[in-house]
C-alpha cells in the first residue's frame, strides 16, 4: 500500500484548508496530491434527487459526490492496485507508526479480505466488533480510506445507477450503497477508537450543509 497513489479532494478557493492538508501529509508521511472538488455546478439541476427523496439536495452535496466519483475514476482508468483518499478537512491524530500499526492490523486480522479500510470515521451507524477491530456496514465521515482497485467498479457503479434515476448521492454515501448493494467489506479501528487516528477539523465551513462544523 506504501505504492499507492495518495489523494485530497479540495475546493480551490478553500485557502483556509491548506495548512490542514500540510499537516495532514506530513503526520500520515505520504505525498498528498491534490485533487480539485466539484462545486456541484456541473449537474446541478433542480430535478435531481437526495437518496432521501424528502431531504434537500444541496450544490455542496452534489459537489462531493462528483468529486469522489471522478477520483475514483481517475485511479481506476490508471490501474493504480488502490488509492488513499482523504478529505481536505481531516486532522491526524496520532503518529505514523500508530497508524502503520492500525493498517497492520486491520489487513492481519481480515487476513486481508477489505474492500475499504477506514483509518476513523464521525459516526458508525451500523457496525459489529470484529476482534480488535470493527467491520462497518454503515458510517458518517469519509476522512481518509484506503479503496482497493477491485472495489472501484462497483462503487463507480453504484454512483451511476443512481445518477439515472436523478438521484445525487454523495461523499459516504457512495461507500455505504456499495457495502449495502455490492457486499463491499468495510473495516477500521474498534467503535472507541474511530476518532483516534483521524476526525475532522474544528471550526470549519462544511462545505455540504454550509454550517460550521463543532
Amino acid at each position: 500500500m506504501d505504492t499507492w497513489p495518495a489523494y485530497v479532494i479540495h475546493l480551490d478557493n478553500a485557502v483556509e484548508r491548506i495548512p490542514v492538508i500540510e499537516a495532514a501529509a506530513a503526520a500520515l508521511k505520504v505525498p498528498l496530491e491534490i485533487f480539485p472538488a466539484s462545486d456541484g455546478s456541473e449537474i446541478w439541476s433542480p430535478d435531481i434527487k437526495h437518496p432521501w427523496r424528502f431531504d434537500k439536495l444541496s450544490k455542496g452535496m452534489v459537489g462531493c459526490g462528483q468529486s469522489h466519483y471522478k477520483l475514483l475514476k481517475m485511479v481506476y482508468e490508471s490501474e493504480a492496485p488502490g488509492v488513499l483518499l482523504t478529505e481536505d478537512d481531516l486532522v491526524v491524530s496520532e503518529t505514523h507508526d500508530s497508524i502503520q500499526e492500525l493498517i497492520k492490523n486491520i489487513d492481519r486480522e481480515t487476513q486481508g479480505s477489505w474492500d475499504i479500510l477506514l483509518l476513523g470515521a464521525s459516526e458508525y451507524v451500523e457496525s459489529s466488533a470484529f476482534s480488535s477491530i470493527e467491520k462497518v456496514g454503515r458510517f458518517w465521515g469519509a476522512h481518509a480510506m484506503y479503496i482497493k482497485r477491485s472495489a472501484i467498479p462497483h462503487l463507480l457503479e453504484v454512483y451511476e445507477d443512481a445518477l439515472e434515476d436523478s438521484i445525487v448521492i454523495y461523499g459516504d454515501w457512495m461507500y455505504n450503497e456499495g457495502i449495502r448493494l455490492r457486499s463491499l467489506k468495510v473495516f477500521g479501528p474498534c467503535k472507541a477508537d474511530m476518532k483516534k487516528y483521524v476526525k475532522q477539523t474544528p471550526g470549519l465551513v462544511s462545505s455540504l450543509t454550509g454550517k460550521i462544523r463543532s
